[in-house]
């Protein structure tokens, strides 16, 4: 928890972990919602959930078979 932070920030290159289930509120998703996202950014080490997300041009979705 000390490498993250509460805060709005613009043009992160970070990579994103996350999960989408209509089926798992409380459990992979918070309640009211159907996904929960976190963030890691390399070069600085910081980590944090995501809120919201705008998304540029420059996208990669990487999906397991």
């Amino acid at each position: 928890m000390n490498k993250s932070w509460n805060k709005t920030d613009e043009n992160i290159d970070a990579k994103i972990l996350g999960f989408y289930s209509t089926k798992h509120h409380a459990i992979f998703t918070h309640h009211s919602t159907n996904s929960h996202m976190h963030f890691y950014h390399e070069l600085s080490g910081l980590f944090g959930h995501v809120d919201e997300l705008v998304l540029s041009e420059k996208v990669i979705l990487q999906i397991p078979k």
